[in-house]
């Protein structure tokens, strides 16, 4: 389990990824992510694994047009197959690192593309 500084509450993560707290609820609920319990109170904390998870389901569902159990399965797969995507769900979102509109960037990682995609 990821030491207590390094996780984030559920409020904390709708901010950083755009997503309202009921739906980061429902993705828990499908299975899609799982936020560690803490707690007497079993508050949902996520690490930084979960939020780039989240943003990686997120790319998945609105670009590539995945239902969310495809979407779970693509990364349970190995998804991402390609560099960049990474990029893409931030120019997505208007925030991209370096313009002032991310307070705090996701540390992403990748394994060697074998194939690109076109954009």
């Amino acid at each position: 389990m990821p030491s207590p500084s390094e996780l984030f509450p559920i409020g904390v993560v709708s901010v950083l990824t755009g997503l309202k707290p009921h739906v980061l609820r429902r993705w828990e609920e499908q299975g899609l992510v799982a936020p560690v319990r803490v707690g007497k109170a079993r508050r949902r904390m996520y690490s930084w694994r979960d939020i780039e998870q989240i943003q990686l389901l997120r790319h998945l569902m609105e670009r590539e047009k995945l239902s969310p159990l495809q979407a779970r399965a693509a990364i349970q797969e190995g998804w991402p197959r390609f560099v960049g995507w990474e990029r893409r769900i931030w120019g997505r979102q208007g925030r991209t690192p370096g313009r002032g509109g991310a307070r705090y960037v996701v540390a992403v990682s990748r394994p060697r593309a074998t194939e690109e995609l076109e954009e």
